[in-house]
């Protein structure tokens, strides 16, 4: 049985509209989602835990002085919200674990 390595490509296609040439990026941000063009979402998942992160901190500071029913809107809009949306798209990646270890962590 023989295994394919795989194998890189880079096309340097030159997209034209009106005139105009669109240049080729490497990460984009589209409807919210970073997409870089190896679909590894390495890029969106850095930037969701430091969103993630932030809004566990602040949780943290807060949660001796609030009650736990208002903790809980709490992390649904700051934490939970940002985590699951596009979930579907970048939930199977290799760095999700992350996303994920660090939902856990700051759940208790």
């Amino acid at each position: 049985m023989e295994f394919k390595t795989k194998k890189h490509f880079s096309h340097n296609m030159q997209v034209q509209y009106n005139l105009n040439y669109i240049t080729n990026t490497s990460v984009t941000k589209f409807l919210g989602l970073i997409i870089d063009d190896t679909l590894t979402w390495n890029q969106h998942i850095l930037q969701l835990t430091k969103k993630m992160t932030t809004a566990c901190y602040a949780l943290r500071f807060v949660k001796h002085s609030l009650p736990l029913q208002t903790l809980k809107i709490i992390y649904h809009v700051y934490v939970h919200s940002i985590m699951c949306y596009g979930i579907i798209f970048w939930g199977t990646s290799t760095d999700a674990n992350k996303v994920f270890v660090l939902q856990k962590k700051n759940g208790k």
